[in-house]
């Protein structure tokens, strides 16, 4: 916890020092992305150590029955939000990368035992929401301008996007149950034509599995996949409808054998919408049909919320 807090403290002074910087993206809107980053922390704080003394989950590990939701996962997400609420206009990077390093910190807190995927989930939805709600509070106060007033025609462009998934599995292999799993992947379209175009990610994917009613080792696949996805500009031209259809090996990492083989072929059909809140920035919110199919077909529901690079 101390490190927690001695992070959000440097990360607020990293926001008080660029009023130093004389640029009208930052400086001129500093007594905004002060306020709003305080009070996103006051609500983070608020709301995540609330669920934890209401909510007595046990721990993978059993050491407390504080589990729910992941603290540490929830500050990630608040601090990769301050900072891409901050950051974007100045460049798209400091979002992807930091939303890369939030989704990291959750996939970490399953592989390390000490979180079922559905505290690693609440985390990371509780920071976002509540860093976005004292966001949009301030902007009414301060009266500055909504993001979906200036955001530009959404088309179709070279994109590289970071995704967070929250992974719910279907079925299990007999003997074992899959619990819900948090995901990271990186992904990159291309187009071909105004609305179609390639699709390829690279994922790696995290779960806790029970065997009767003990929990075992968790679980791990890294996939890459290659398809095709389409880019639908709605009638409202700054919202997309955006679908993929891919394909590709996966390779499960653990020693729960809950496949004959290590080896996979991993199905993806998704669909979803897509905003660019500046020529280039924007995210994606999607829902995707999962099946890892080898011996034994394993089927499941992943819900992604990406942050994009647009090119």
């Amino acid at each position: 916890m101390k490190r927690i807090l001695s992070a959000l403290a440097a990360l607020f002074v990293a926001l008080s020092a660029l009023a130093a910087e004389k640029s009208d993206t930052i400086s001129g809107h500093i007594h905004h992305h002060l306020a709003s980053a305080g009070s996103a922390l006051i609500v983070n704080a608020a709301s995540t150590e609330l669920f934890k003394h209401t909510i007595h989950e046990l721990r993978p590990d059993r050491t407390s029955n504080r589990s729910f939701p992941s603290r540490h996962t929830s500050w990630a997400f608040t601090a990769a939000t301050i900072l891409s609420n901050t950051l974007y206009t100045n460049s798209p990077w400091w979002s992807v990368a930091a939303h890369a390093a939030a989704s990291s910190v959750g996939q970490q807190r399953i592989i390390a035992r000490r979180h079922w995927g559905s505290d690693v989930i609440a985390g990371a939805t509780t920071g976002i929401i509540s860093t976005e709600l004292a966001s949009f509070i301030c902007r009414k106060i301060f009266r500055q301008t909504s993001l979906w007033a200036t955001s530009p025609q959404c088309i179709f462009h070279p994109s590289l996007g970071v995704s967070s998934e929250a992974i719910y599995w279907l079925n299990s292999p007999s003997g074992k149950t899959l619990c819900a799993g948090f995901g990271t992947a990186l992904r990159f379209r291309l187009p071909l034509s105004d609305c179609w175009g390639f699709d390829t990610s690279a994922r790696i994917i995290s779960m806790p599995v029970k065997i009767g009613d003990s929990y075992s080792d968790p679980l791990s696949a890294i996939s890459l996949t290659l398809g095709a996805a389409g880019h639908f500009v709605l009638s409202d031209d700054r919202l997309a409808f955006v679908c993929n259809a891919a394909v590709g090996p996966c390779r499960w990492i653990g020693d729960n054998n809950v496949t004959p083989t290590r080896y996979s072929f991993n199905l993806e059909l998704g669909s979803g919408f897509e905003w660019h809140i500046t020529n280039r920035f924007g995210f994606r919110a999607q829902a995707n049909y999962n099946i890892a199919a080898s011996s034994t077909a394993l089927h499941a529901i992943a819900l992604s919320v990406s942050s994009l690079v647009v090119f």
